[in-house]
């Protein structure tokens, strides 16, 4: 006599069977997403990309494209940061300060004097002096310097010199006929060629054998400028790291 196995147990079995012959589906694993920041940014803030490059490198899934452009030809609504030299304006969405820089006077090896008023200074570059002798601080002095000032200055239109322009020459123009330079290297290559004269650049770019001239009647604080990101929406994400680590170097 046959024994007789509830139909229940039977389906129970078969099941089991199928299941252990069939091939378990892999899983698919989620892949992290790369995020892509466009970054345009001055040539008076060049030297920051290293440090820039250093905090996207602690952000495994960020990567920066970036394009060093004149100020005049900044364009938010191309890229996801600006990063910049200069006071904020209304046209500026969300901005963060990332920190700041000091724009001081470099003097070549035989002015006379290793300090001048901001009035002298507006004076030189105006034009309405041109040889150390009538400078007052030189006056003061007593000391005879017949020498021409050679002042030397950044392009029209740069960014550094418009701020110059605007802390230090109460937003005049430059009236001098200055040499021109692009770099404060190339800025210190003139001073070693032409010792009797004075340029302007940022102090972070200054080497250990820059000559810095002090200026007497005016407090630092009114030299320095905000090195600001400008972003067209709050930023997020590693984005947002990125400008905290920004913040801490």
């Amino acid at each position: 006599m046959k024994r007789k196995y509830p139909v229940t147990a039977g389906l129970l079995m078969i099941i089991i069977l199928i299941s252990a012959c069939t091939p378990t589906a892999e899983i698919p694993t989620e892949q992290p997403e790369y995020e892509v920041v466009r970054l345009q940014i001055t040539p008076a803030l060049e030297h920051w990309l290293p440090e820039i490059a250093e905090c996207a490198e602690r952000l495994p899934n960020l990567g920066i494209y970036t394009d060093i452009l004149p100020r005049n030809r900044l364009n938010l609504s191309e890229v996801d940061l600006v990063l910049r030299l200069g006071p904020r304006y209304e046209s500026d969405l969300f901005v963060s300060v990332m920190g700041h820089e000091e724009l001081i006077v470099f003097s070549g090896a035989n002015v006379p004097v290793n300090n001048l008023s901001l009035e002298s200074i507006q004076a030189i570059y105006s034009g309405k002096i041109t040889l150390w002798d009538e400078v007052p601080e030189v006056i003061e002095e007593g000391r005879l310097i017949n020498q021409p000032i050679t002042t030397l200055a950044y392009p029209e239109d740069h960014e550094i010199r418009t701020l110059f322009e605007l802390s230090y020459l109460s937003n005049e123009a430059i009236d001098s006929n200055p040499l021109l330079y692009n770099t404060v290297s190339f800025l210190e290559k003139l001073l070693a060629e032409n010792p009797y004269g004075i340029g302007f650049g940022l102090l972070s770019q200054a080497t250990k054998d820059s000559q810095i001239m002090t200026i007497t009647d005016q407090e630092i604080p009114s030299f320095q400028q905000f090195v600001l990101a400008i972003t067209p929406e709050d930023p997020q994400g590693d984005l947002h790291q990125l400008l905290l680590c920004l913040q801490q170097e």
